[in-house]
């Protein structure tokens, strides 16, 4: 009996250790899960905050990018501003200049002015003291000088536009001749032949009285009907470069530098006038010229407040001088001279040319 009741109690007493046992497994199991959901948060939270964390920086990018972008627009605009200022600064110096340049010319203006005198002055000086009774006594050199004078006279009152008074021209350069009859008209048609050749203007009288005169354009229309479009560089600079030469010729090889813009403005050329599709100016081609040595400037007095223009070294070699008056003849007054008037025009260029040279020319005007 008590062996069974021994073995009954080892039994329940091994069921109830075994019964512990499982709770204890069952609460272990219980904690791991626990803590596995614990952990499982945890990682949650985990996430969470790297999200959050990555939210942070995106935005902190974005702001970033934006203020990238702002600071390039301000920095654009401050590159807006600087050219704008540098544009207006470029729009004085050019202001600046024009005024300077309008300064010069009124200064040249009135320099001329005074050339002018010197030269009727001159010519007056030149011309003999005691006068010729009569137009047989007057020797051609004198009748020359007075057509000189005269051509001048007329060149340099027409820049004013203003008819010019007989009364004028007998003050001014038949003062010494004036008793001698028919001697101002005479001088007056050579007068007339000369600025039909070398300028291409004519002299007519206004009417109704007939005692003054004007200069009219007598250049054939075409010249100034050329068509807009573009014009060949050297072209343009070559033909300028004949129609100076042509003008130094005529005067004997050498000008004032001043008496020359007054002779170019007649073809409306002025210093500040814009040659070709380089955007160079009438000043700028002819210091050019000098400096390629067609055309050279030296000083006329010590105060270097004058210059002359003259003939180059490389126009001496280069250009003829029966080229630059077969430019003359056949360029600006083929259409226009007559038979007899190119004669008369071959011969005042003949002392230019080679006897054997003559006949090329005579042939070429034709």
């Amino acid at each position: 009996m008590n062996s069974q009741r021994n073995k009954k109690r080892k039994s329940s007493q091994k069921e109830k250790e075994k019964e512990s046992q499982k709770q204890k497994e069952s609460q272990k199991q219980k904690q791991k899960e626990k803590e596995s959901q614990k952990q499982k948060e945890i990682e949650k939270e985990t996430e969470k905050e790297k999200e959050k964390e990555k939210e942070k920086e995106s935005q902190k990018q974005k702001q970033k990018e934006k203020e990238i972008e702002k600071q390039k627009e301000i920095e654009k605009e401050k590159e807006k501003e600087k050219e704008s200022q540098k544009q207006k600064e470029k729009e004085k110096e050019i202001e600046t200049e024009i005024e300077k340049e309008k300064e010069i010319e009124k200064e040249t203006e009135k320099e001329i002015e005074k050339e002018k005198e010197k030269e009727i002055k001159k010519s007056q000086r030149s011309l003999k003291k005691t006068p010729s009774k009569t137009i047989n006594d007057l020797s051609t050199q004198d009748f020359e000088l007075l057509v000189s004078q005269m051509v001048r006279f007329f060149v340099f009152h027409s820049r004013k536009n203003i008819p010019i008074k007989k009364a004028e021209i007998s003050k001014n350069v038949m003062e010494k001749y004036s008793k001698i009859k028919g001697l101002t008209d005479l001088v007056l048609n050579q007068t007339n032949i000369e600025l039909q050749r070398i300028f291409g203007f004519e002299i007519y009288m206004k009417p109704p009285n007939k005692t003054s005169y004007y200069l009219r354009n007598h250049l054939s229309q075409k010249l100034y009907q050329i068509d807009s479009k573009d014009i060949d560089y050297h072209e343009t600079e070559n033909g300028f470069l004949m129609v100076i030469l042509s003008i130094l010729l005529l005067e004997k090889k050498t000008i004032n530098e001043k008496t020359l813009w007054v002779l170019l403005k007649e073809f409306s050329i002025e210093p500040t006038t814009i040659m070709n599709t380089q955007k160079e100016t009438a000043k700028q081609m002819i210091d050019k010229f000098i400096h390629q040595g067609y055309l050279t400037r030296k000083a006329k007095n010590q105060a270097k407040t004058e210059y002359q223009i003259g003939f180059g070294e490389r126009t001496k070699t280069e250009i003829e001088e029966k080229t630059i008056a077969n430019f003359i003849l056949t360029e600006a007054y083929r259409e226009q001279n007559s038979e007899r008037e190119k004669e008369e025009f071959n011969k005042k260029f003949s002392v230019y040319l080679k006897p054997e040279e003559k006949k090329n020319l005579n042939e070429n005007s034709n």
